[in-house]
């Protein structure tokens, strides 16, 4: 008995630093998920964001029409401004003999949006 002792010395160090180690590994996965989850919300708010200018910029378009802008040409740009957010919308319009079509394209950090809203002449 007192030879098997003497023999396994340093076992209970071995077996702590393995449970550590699993522990270890097991949170460095959480982490991993947690910072993945963390860059997929920021990018989805920057495209939120981004939707909002373009929808932004559909909106000013409309507004200049009702005012009374002039479409000159088959196509050309309505509206065009940054935001307060640092945001930014570029309102567009294509225009044919039978239908007005308004784009609008709003930008935020890496991320853009588009709409698209047309209407019978």
């Amino acid at each position: 008995m007192n030879k098997y002792v003497k023999n396994n010395k340093g076992v209970a160090l071995m077996i702590t630093l393995m449970i550590l180690s699993c522990v270890l590994v097991v949170t460095l996965g959480a982490v991993s998920l947690i910072m993945a989850g963390i860059v997929a919300t920021r990018l989805n708010q920057s495209s939120i964001i981004a939707y909002y200018a373009a929808e932004t910029g559909i909106e000013r378009a409309l507004w200049e029409i009702k005012k009374g802008f002039e479409l000159s040409g088959d196509s050309g740009t309505i509206a065009s401004s940054p935001l307060k957010n640092n945001s930014a919308y570029v309102a567009t319009y294509a225009s044919s003999t039978s239908e007005i079509v308004f784009f609008s394209k709003g930008d935020y950090n890496e991320s853009s949006r588009a709409i698209r809203v047309s209407f019978d002449q």
